[in-house]
């Protein structure tokens, strides 16, 4: 029997690095592939960091860049995207 796939994925920013939405084409590319490779992908979880991490390094996204990224991945894939934003769910 095979069960329909999760796929959580979290994004954070990274020793400040500026954000990019164009740098997670290769993201959906992926997933994309693997639906068409039989892959049975319910939704898609995106979510940032919404404690503090033990590193200094790692930073949430902001609400706007989560909402770039979520706008990137729905016009690409056919799957549902739920957005988990440092302070909670998308409205």
């Amino acid at each position: 029997q095979t069960y329909p796939v999760i796929l959580q994925s979290c994004f954070f920013r990274w020793q400040q690095e500026a954000f990019d939405c164009g740098k997670y084409q290769p993201y959906a590319q992926l997933v994309q592939s693997l639906l068409e490779q039989g892959t049975k992908i319910e939704k898609i979880q995106a979510y940032t960091l919404a404690r503090k991490p033990t590193e200094d390094e790692a930073e949430p996204w902001s609400n706007a860049e989560m909402d770039q990224l979520a706008s990137l991945l729905r016009s690409t894939l056919k799957q549902p995207v739920e957005l988990f934003y440092e302070t909670g769910t998308e409205e």
